[in-house]
């Protein structure tokens, strides 16, 4: 059984989903939606700069690896799991043409869409 959306608060939409013996609410939230999105923007703006960096500099695979993980703490996984990178093999040289990176449109379009919104049990 699903109800309609309700609004409880300025900005704040609720909707229950019974389910399996469950009660499932959802929530919307324009407000929190917001912050969300800017705060995926801002890390996604400064993940991006960070490995443009990276191309540029003259660096061994492991100091690569090494630079990438301190990069994927800084941005967190919400930003992180929107890039697709490219990594040179083991025996590779770190290159432009071995290591790069694009934003994958699909995976931002999922976060976009489920930002601002919980499911609650």
């Amino acid at each position: 059984m699903v109800k309609p959306w309700a609004q409880v608060r300025d900005a704040v939409q609720v909707k229950l989903v019974e389910q399996d013996g469950e009660l499932y609410i959802l929530a919307r939230s324009g407000a929190r939606r917001d912050k969300e999105q800017a705060m995926r923007r801002r890390r996604l703006k400064k993940l991006v700069k960070r490995l443009h960096e990276l191309r540029q500099q003259k660096l061994a695979r492991d100091q690569l690896l090494i630079k990438l993980g301190a990069a994927r703490k800084e941005a967190g996984p919400a930003a992180w799991r929107i890039i697709d990178l490219q990594l040179p093999e083991t025996d590779q040289a770190v290159t432009p043409e071995t290591f790069g990176f694009r934003l994958n449109w699909q995976k931002l379009r999922e976060a976009r869409r489920r930002e601002g919104s919980y499911l609650l049990r």
